[in-house]
This record gives C-alpha cells, structure tokens and sequence, in this order.
C-alpha cells in the first residue's frame, strides 16, 4: 500500500512518479494506495481520486483527514512540543530535568514518559549552561558514541556535567549515555568508523569495547535501590565492564522470555550518578512516579501531577488513531486484500464508499490485528 503526504504537496506527483519509477515487478506488488493528511472537504478531492486512479489503475482506499489530537511518539526526531534550550528561569515548583540533545542522539523516546504538566520541566539542552538548578541531568542513547562524547568534551559540557554532579546533581546515563559517564570507549575494530579509543566523563568505573554482532534483547529487571520492576529493551554494541567493584544498578529477571539471573549498569556509593543499558526504562507508571518523587524529595510534593502521563496514555492514542483510521478507510476492501480474496486491480473500490461497511470489531486474526 503506497501512502501519500498530502499536506506536503505534489500528492500525484509522489503517487504516480513513484509506482512509474519502479520495476513492474515491484510495481505489480502495489495494491492500494492511501491519501493522508488531507485538509478541508474530502469531496474537493473526488477528481483527484479519480485522476490517480485511472493514471495507475491502482485503487485509492482511503483519503485520511488531518488530525492534531492523537499524540503519539516521533519515530526519528523529538516530537514539536519538546522544549530545545529554553531560555525562561526553571519552575521551582516542578521536578526539572535536562536531557543533554548529543549530535548523534537516538531512542529520544525513553524520556518522553517524563513530560508531565504541572509536574515536571523537561528540557532539550544543546548549548553549554550552567546545569545547577536541575535535579537530574540525563545522558541520552547516541549513534555514534565516541564522535559525541568528543562533543561533550570540546563544548565543555563534560565540565559543566562534573560540575552539577560535584553540587550534588543526580546525573544518568542510558545506553550510550552509560558508556560516556565510564572511563573509556575503545572501538578496536571500527564500529563507528576508524579504530581507537575515546576518554570518558570519568564519572563511573566502567570501560566500553564496542563489539560485533550488535546486542537485541527485550528485557524485565528490577531497580536494586527500590525493587520497582523495570522493562525495556537493550539495542548497543558495546560491552561495558567495571574497572572496580562497584554496585549494579539493576536486576535481569527476564531476557526475550528466558528468565535470567544477571545484572545491568552501575551506580555510585551516593546515588547520584548511574548508568544502564535499558531502554524504556521510565515506562512502568509506578517506577516512574517513585523515581521522580524520590527525586523531588521533602521539596514540594508532586504526587497529585502523576497520575496520567503520555505512556499511561500510550495505548489509548494507538487506539484513537486505528479508530481514526477505520472511519476513512475502506477496511472491507483491506481486509479481503489480506486474505487475498480480492487482488484490488480494479479501480473505484473507495468512490461513494458506505461507511456502514466500515467494521466495528476487534480484529481476530493475526493478520487483522497487523492492519489494525
């Protein structure tokens, strides 16, 4: 199914140059086509339908309004409402949280759990500032550790970090982020381009080798500090060892179904400065709000602001744009594509579509679920 941006513009331009650049193999696999983020009257666009159609002879299956009230996450790049270097004083009503934005940074996501309004400041930074009004400075995942950590050190913002740590900042580090707060990150076979090693933050005892293959795992653990449950996933190259003993930060109890018995990442004797390899890591609404009570302390109280917040509200976004979809797409047509009862050669399969036909039931094959 070949799915066109309308609001950007040349929508036939995108339909028809892309199905008459492919090979007629490829082109042949190309069932349907959807038109999303349409603006205005749908029925402003029936010719445009029509034209697409007869030009491909590929049926149109939807036109998809535009939407501005179903929130969810941004697949590559920090969503619009995310707060970049702001200027204004910190809240010191609310728990404030800076996220250092790396060049190279990736899975952004894990720290989208922590925007809660009227609880919780979370904030973007680029530009070294001081960073001695935050309660916690946290070191992103990156996709390309040494080449941002080299950043850290040439903007100063390793000083500024060792800085907020020694006043008694809490500083934390997920995946990459964990690599950077070590002492080193040796990349002896060239992973991340030509081999070497670059010095950490030299904030936790550990060194990192990155290794081939890269490491997936979905996993469950515990927060040693608390015994909260915890679940994520683990995506990085690295292999990260302590150069002492030191205290782990987690638990494994569970790796891609297989119950295990290990540990992850590491913790300073205080508390203040931790690092792990656990993606997701703030999903679980009651580590979350235990974690960022802990981190208000006796200073305000903020459990009345976290109930809600976007992961608990994660699925029911999910379920508001399937239903969004349903209502705008022939789902009738779609499904018998999947159970290839019906090829969708023929145009006109969307024209003057009843939205009786639309189904109101929960998908019961695999297959349906999928689509849905």
């Amino acid at each position: 199914i070949l799915v066109a941006d309308i609001d950007r513009g040349g929508v036939f331009a995108q339909v028809i140059g892309t199905l008459d650049l492919l090979d007629t193999r490829d082109r042949e696999r190309v069932k349907g086509i959807i038109i999303n983020r349409f603006r205005g009257d749908p029925a402003l666009f029936d010719d445009g339908i029509k034209i697409i159609e007869k030009r491909t002879g590929v049926p149109v299956l939807g036109l998809i309004p535009h939407f501005s009230d179903i929130h969810i996450d941004s697949e590559d790049g920090l969503p619009l409402s995310a707060q970049v270097d702001p200027g204004r004083d910190l809240n010191p009503a609310s728990v404030n949280i800076a996220v250092i934005l790396l060049p190279h940074i990736s899975n952004f996501t894990d720290f989208l759990p922590l925007e809660i309004p009227g609880a919780v400041e979370l904030h973007y930074l680029r530009r070294p500032r001081s960073l001695i009004a935050y309660d916690l400075v946290l070191i992103p995942g990156s996709k390309n550790v040494r080449a941002d950590l080299s950043w850290l050190h040439e903007t100063s913002w390793n000083e500024r970090i060792n800085a907020f740590s020694t006043s008694g900042g809490t500083v934390g580090g997920i995946c990459g982020g964990y690599q950077m707060l070590g002492q080193r990150v040796c990349d002896p076979h060239g992973v991340e381009g030509p081999p070497g090693e670059t010095k950490g933050l030299a904030m936790l005892p550990a060194k990192t080798v990155l290794m081939q293959p890269k490491l997936l795992h979905r996993t469950k653990a515990r927060w040693r500090q608390s015994e909260h449950s915890v679940a994520g996933y683990e995506i990085h190259h690295g292999v990260t060892t302590s150069t002492e003993p030191c205290q782990p930060l987690l638990h494994l109890t569970e790796r891609d179904g297989t119950q295990v018995n290990q540990t992850d990442g590491i913790i300073s004797p205080d508390g203040k400065t931790w690092g792990c390899y656990l993606h997701g890591l703030f999903d679980l609404p009651k580590f979350r709000k235990h974690f960022l009570v802990s981190l208000a302390g006796t200073r305000l109280d903020i459990k009345h602001a976290l109930g809600e917040s976007p992961v608990d509200d994660r699925q029911r976004q999910y379920d508001l744009l399937a239903e969004h979809f349903r209502q705008h797409l022939n789902m009738p047509a779609l499904y018998a594509m999947l159970s290839n009862e019906n090829q969708l050669k023929v145009p006109g399969s969307f024209h003057k579509m009843d939205p009786g036909l639309t189904p109101r039931r929960t998908p019961s094959t695999a297959s349906e679920q999928a689509t849905s």
